[in-house]
């Protein structure tokens, strides 16, 4: 059974960061006197409230005390403490990396997301093939096998239309081939599919565009419909993956999404173009049957 929303213990442990982090602030109390209180380091204490670690309930106990919070309160950042230390659904897939994990624990919470994409189709876009050929040359071959089932299993919540998906693709992610060519012929009509449906915006930045941030690079931007945890920006380097719900610094991610969504066709037009393309290279995009060898005479 998928983690619903309200229960993703990614979000919760962030989300009760965040809320011990404001209390903390409200009483006027610095991260040394709350070290003090439950008699740890400071870096522990910066770590619960940046989600960087699990956050015991004893301790959400002891610093409710000393945040002179409710009875109600306290129960209730109590029981987020409890729910945060269950397992998520992609928690069986023991290869899994730490990053990985909490990108899907907080994007199996998240209302809307936004990718600008220049170099492969996102995550969430991807056919099994397409994901298996991509994911080979990128990570453990131990680890495949669980990617691309997790990435079949996070596509459901955009199937039931639990979240709203905006993608942003430079051109140069259609004409990268991976594999044979019917992956990418697939491929392509599921992005079809997928740019049919109402809750999934695709648009195609043109290679003619004027200059524009994606160029840059990719992101995913994840925002959680009101709840008490901030947006958080998500992008992927050789050197791991990196996090970033600084409230400034994601505003500029947000400006570089909107100026180059300022080059891109529109939905529509996008759909256009992908459909002609499909119909332009259909032969080129399916297997060729194989030639029976000469007759021997």
């Amino acid at each position: 059974m998928a983690t619903s929303p309200r229960t993703s213990p990614t979000v919760l442990r962030w989300e009760l960061g965040a809320r011990l982090r404001a209390l903390r602030t409200r009483a006027g109390l610095s991260i040394d006197d709350a070290s003090k209180e439950l008699m740890c380091s400071q870096a522990k204490v910066s770590r619960m409230e940046t989600a960087g670690r699990g956050i015991q309930p004893r301790d959400v106990r002891d610093l409710c005390r000393l945040y002179a919070v409710s009875d109600e309160v306290r129960d209730e950042l109590i029981k987020m403490a409890n729910d945060a230390r269950r397992p998520g659904w992609w928690q069986q897939y023991g290869t899994l990396n730490e990053q990985t994990a909490t990108y899907i624990g907080l994007e199996s919470a998240a209302t809307s997301i936004m990718a600008l994409e220049s170099r492969v189709f996102p995550g969430l876009l991807q056919t099994p093939a397409y994901a298996q050929v991509l994911l080979q040359a990128l990570v453990p071959l131990e680890q495949v096998d669980d990617m691309v089932e997790t990435r079949k299993r996070r596509f459901e919540r955009v199937r039931n239309r639990e979240v709203q998906l905006a993608a942003l693709l430079d051109e140069a992610v259609f004409d990268r081939t991976l594999g044979r060519p019917d992956i990418m012929g697939d491929q392509l009509e599921f992005i079809i599919e997928c740019a049919s449906r109402d809750n999934i915006t695709i648009q195609m930045i043109p290679l003619t565009a004027e200059p524009n941030p994606g160029i840059h690079g990719s992101f995913m931007h994840l925002a959680f419909g009101g709840r008490e945890l901030l947006d958080v920006i998500f992008f992927e380097s050789i050197l791991g993956n990196t996090f970033v719900d600084r409230p400034n610094e994601v505003e500029q991610y947000v400006h570089a999404y909107e100026a180059s969504e300022k080059q891109a066709l529109s939905p529509e037009k996008t759909l256009e173009w992908l459909q002609r393309r499909v119909e332009s290279s259909a032969p080129q995009l399916k297997p060729q049957p194989r030639k029976s060898p000469p007759s021997p005479t």
